[in-house]
């Protein structure tokens, strides 16, 4: 009897809760349907611009279907009436007052002609004549047409500053050049970092007060390093003499240059110490 009492109130509850969301969904409904045929002005500045904007595909299609009849149809239409009504050539002469010579190459059939006015075929031209002007301007590595009257290839003097190719006006592209970056920086002066070490070098320990930062290896003590003052001069100041030029040869013969694990372990950081396996 619990049991049957507690489905029948579970079922009560279930189709109470299920009458409110129905009658919760017809409220949001209303609500919905209300703003919706509501006025404002938010919605009057929206179905203006809705309207402008078919007005104006519309304008461009009627625009576009004028030029079309004008330049294409018209065109055709008149050379077809042309051909298949032909008009007499002495009233044509005594209308006129002159006389002309017309002939027609045997064999050649008839095909009305259109010119280069077709709006529908605009923008396939324009990247036509695009894609051939860099065509040609990779290739020849000059611009179309600047050759000399006998048709050698000699480019004339230049008339306009070299700039840099659009091909490469990207951010990044831009930034890797010479003329990005490191450009910017140079120009504004200042904290100039560049990948050279031009600063920041140890200073001298002639008043007997050692310097830190120095490296320790096995095999030395207290090493500069990069950290000395004429590091940037590289290993050649090592051979310098007095005569100059040339003195720091011996430097570019790698085959006198150390090797073996001594050398590994001065120029890397030590690292964990390994015992050999018992297995």
């Amino acid at each position: 009897m619990k049991l049957v009492a507690k489905r029948d109130n579970d079922q009560t509850q279930i189709r109470d809760r299920a009458e409110r969301m129905r009658t919760v969904r017809g409220q949001r409904f209303d609500r919905l349907l209300e703003t919706v045929l509501s006025e404002g002005d938010l919605k009057c500045r929206i179905s203006e611009v809705i309207q402008d904007y078919d007005d104006e595909q519309l304008f461009k299609k009627v625009k576009t279907y004028n030029e079309w009849n004008e330049n294409v149809f018209n065109r055709i239409q008149t050379q077809l009436d042309a051909y298949l009504n032909p008009t007499d050539r002495l009233t044509e002469q005594i209308l006129s007052g002159s006389k002309s010579v017309g002939f027609r190459v045997p064999g050649d059939t008839f095909r009305p002609r259109v010119g280069d006015d077709d709006p529908l075929k605009r923008s396939l031209r324009s990247t036509t004549k695009e894609e051939s002007f860099r065509q040609s301007f990779t290739e020849n590595d000059s611009w179309p047409g600047d050759y000399s009257i006998n048709g050698d290839a000699r480019k004339q003097l230049a008339r306009s500053r070299p700039v840099l190719e659009p091909e490469l006006w990207e951010q990044l592209k831009l930034q890797a050049t010479p003329y990005g970056h490191f450009a910017q920086v140079t120009e504004h002066g200042g904290c100039l970092k560049t990948s050279v070490k031009t600063r920041g070098f140890v200073p001298g320990e002639d008043d007997g007060v050692p310097t830190a930062g120095k490296r320790r290896t096995r095999w030395e003590h207290n090493n500069l390093g990069i950290l000395a003052p004429k590091a940037l001069e590289g290993e050649g100041r090592i051979h310098r003499t007095k005569e100059g030029g040339s003195s720091g040869a011996p430097t570019q013969d790698h085959y006198r240059f150390d090797r073996g694990t001594r050398v590994t372990d001065t120029e890397f950081p030590l690292g964990k110490r390994m015992f050999p396996s018992k297995h």
